[in-house]
């Protein structure tokens, strides 16, 4: 059980705890609904065993309902130990439709975090597709799909909008779809080059004045920038003329 868990927690991405847990409340969720019963529990998946609280109806005698287990508390409650593996194939069957939802559900919010504290910073993709009103874009995550749509486009720019093309992109929101996350892009942002800059020299604080997206930017910036600085900027914004005004920010 432990070697398959740690093979889907790799492929998955996530921790064999996670995974654990993960399994465990689709197996619970299953048997419940299977057995039309409110409660039962899964202490190891080693022992492979599910417990089963069962409420005995008014018309079964006490004695009758012993056949279940020996010990029937007080209330007329039993609980059952059932192996899994003489677990009915619906169980099985729904317990694998779950699981696999439920990690989906998982990875999906793990990436929509992941993505939402790049917000308002500078990634790296490479265009998929372009279409009349959007551009697809890979950004290295399966989960994930990339767009900016065309008023996020720098029209100087979009003759080089062709696919396998890397631009640097600022990532304006995420949004959580049904089946995967959305990261919206945008190429033509007043803080775009402030983004790449921050790429560049994390260390000095900048911000955005005014921007001609294709042509010009004003940035201020508390210390003074070299020019090979500079030049890799322009190089990012295809050319676009980059000036600085030094100031405290």
């Amino acid at each position: 059980m432990q070697k398959q868990i740690k093979k889907i927690g790799l492929a998955a991405g996530l921790t064999e705890l996670r995974i654990e847990d993960t399994l465990k409340i689709a197996l619970q969720q299953a048997f419940c609904e299977y057995f039309n019963i409110l409660e039962c529990e899964i202490d190891d998946l080693d022992s492979r065993l599910i417990r089963a609280v069962f409420q005995v109806p008014e018309e079964i005698p006490y004695t009758e309902a012993k056949i279940f287990q020996t010990l029937v508390c007080e209330d007329d409650i039993i609980t059952v130990d059932f192996d899994f593996d003489a677990l009915p194939v619906s169980i099985q069957q729904m317990t694998h439709d779950l699981f696999t939802r439920y990690i989906d559900e998982i990875r999906l919010d793990e990436a929509s975090l992941k993505w939402k504290k790049l917000v308002h910073r500078a990634i790296e993709g490479v265009i998929m597709e372009k279409h009349d009103d959007r551009i697809t874009i890979a950004i290295g995550d399966d989960n994930v799909i990339g767009v900016m749509l065309k008023p996020h486009w720098t029209p100087k720019e979009i003759s080089l909008y062709i696919e396998g093309r890397a631009f640097l992109f600022y990532l304006l929101k995420v949004s959580r779809k049904k089946h995967t996350v959305e990261i919206h892009l945008s190429r033509n942002s007043k803080n775009l080059p402030c983004a790449i800059l921050f790429r560049i020299l994390p260390y000095v604080k900048n911000r955005s004045i005014r921007r001609i997206a294709g042509h010009k930017s004003w940035i201020a910036a508390d210390s003074p920038v070299q020019m090979d600085v500079i030049n890799d900027l322009r190089r990012e914004l295809k050319g676009e003329v980059v000036e600085f005004v030094i100031k405290n920010i």
